[in-house]
């Protein structure tokens, strides 16, 4: 009788720590989507400010075109090497030797920043100098925003490199703050340069993402350093056996290649959008921040904290499991697509229809919100099975599906995108990168068997 009394306690007490583990994992994915959907409103609310200011003027379209470098460093720095760096971490944790690796991480990555950074101004006063692009104020545009955003780029290094750390150690609420503080600093120092008469209109616009990028890197570097502390004294090794440094590599090769092809995938959409014709690359724009910002506010970090979750053990990236996870997401993503559609003529005059953006330029970016709310919602499945793949060790097989995908899209977009315009170079990316998202389930369906 006392042993079953003594089975039974440790029964209750089981389930009592069950359910207040189950409830802390909730509330805190609940307050990673608010924190990320906030960081992500204020970042929207921004968007709004300069299509109100810059409509689809020459201002827009020569900011949009150079934030694309510092937008692919975060970029990179959120996706290839975070994905890479979440199971390599794992396995440094259990040997004892995460601490060493952090900062020879954060010393390398402020070194390649700092080499971006020289590249940039020196790109930058050679487009002055040749006077290329479009001119403003005096001044040529391309060169200016070029020369103000490289000094954006270590401050991105160190809050993204910040928040890989923070995610790795499951520290998602620390992490999505520090992620959310470079657009609420964005938008502040929007709003304040704009009134301010000694920085012009145009200037307003780059340097108020310096600003924000300097408030991301500081949080950052703060909450890195606390972590440090609270967790020194509790940490254990499990393990001698310190994680290969060479299948690390091999991994962030085939993450980084899948990102250039990514990138390239972008940039020639933005060439052919400028093809179309004057306003293109900034409707381009607006359309996909639209489409964008429900998937980047829910799905995104969702598929974050399923790649920490899936570290812990084998069984949770096989079967059951793993499939459940699949397709709450996938019926997550479906909703995000179909409101999109539904309501996106709707939410493109309540948020755009202001200052100098006016009714032709809305349809314009309506018209581009239908296949965009399709394709942001294929590649944000495609996320998570990246996330799948290089947590099992097979970065090299997705980055390999994945830049055939993007070379038979980007080939389709040459060819559509004269009948179609900006419509035809969505449509080419879903078909693409929707068939590559096709083939990784049923590889995963089979293999889990």
């Amino acid at each position: 009788m006392r042993r079953a009394a003594g089975v039974a306690r440790r029964m209750s007490i089981d389930r009592n720590v069950l359910r207040l583990a189950t409830r802390a994992g909730l509330l805190s994915i609940v307050g990673v989507l608010l924190i990320t959907l906030g960081g992500r409103l204020l970042g929207f609310l921004r968007e709004v400010l300069i299509s109100s200011l810059y409509g689809t003027s020459a201002i827009a379209d020569s900011f949009f075109t150079v934030q694309l470098v510092p937008t692919i460093v975060s970029s990179f720095l959120l996706g290839p090497l975070m994905i890479v760096y979440v199971p390599h971490y794992a396995a440094l944790q259990e040997a004892g030797t995460e601490e060493e690796a952090l900062v020879r991480t954060l010393r390398t990555g402020v070194r390649v920043g700092m080499l971006i950074t020289a590249v940039m101004v020196v790109a930058g006063v050679s487009l002055a100098l040749l006077n290329v692009g479009p001119v403003a104020e005096g001044r040529p545009l391309l060169g200016t925003f070029m020369v103000i955003l490289a000094i954006s780029i270590v401050p991105l290094v160190v809050g993204g490199l910040a928040t890989v750390i923070l995610h790795a150690r499951g520290r998602h609420l620390a992490a999505m703050a520090v992620a959310a503080l470079a657009p609420a600093g964005m938008l502040a120092s929007l709003v304040l340069l704009t009134g301010v008469s000694v920085i012009g209109l145009v200037d307003a616009l780059p340097w108020s993402f310096v600003a924000g990028s300097l408030f991301s890197a500081l949080a950052g570097a703060i909450s890195l350093r606390n972590q440090r502390r609270s967790t020194a004294a509790d940490h254990r090794p499990t393990s001698s056996r310190p994680p290969r440094i060479g299948k690390f590599r091999r991994e962030l090769v085939a993450s980084v290649m899948e990102n250039i092809g990514f990138t390239v995938n972008q940039g020639l959409t933005i060439l052919l959008a400028a093809s179309v014709g004057a306003g293109a690359v900034a409707t381009n724009a607006y359309a996909f921040r639209i489409a964008a910002f429900a998937f980047s506010a829910i799905v995104s970090p969702l598929n974050q904290v399923v790649q920490t979750w899936m570290t812990g053990h084998p069984s949770r990236r096989e079967g059951r499991k793993l499939f459940l996870v699949i397709g709450a997401l996938a019926m997550v993503v479906a909703a995000i697509s179909v409101g999109l559609i539904l309501v996106g003529r709707a939410i493109v005059e309540g948020v755009y229809l202001h200052g100098s953006f006016s009714i032709a330029d809305a349809a314009r970016v309506t018209a581009l919100l239908r296949p965009y709310g399709i394709y942001i919602g294929v590649t944000a499945l495609n996320q998570l099975m990246a996330r799948y793949f290089f947590v099992q060790g097979q970065g090299a097989h997705y980055a390999t599906v994945m830049l055939a995908a993007y070379t038979i899209g980007n080939i389709l977009k040459v060819l559509l995108v004269e009948t179609f315009g900006l419509e035809g170079l969505v449509w080419a990316s879903v078909f693409a990168e929707g068939t590559a998202l096709g083939y990784f389930i049923l590889y995963a369906l089979r293999r889990s068997r």
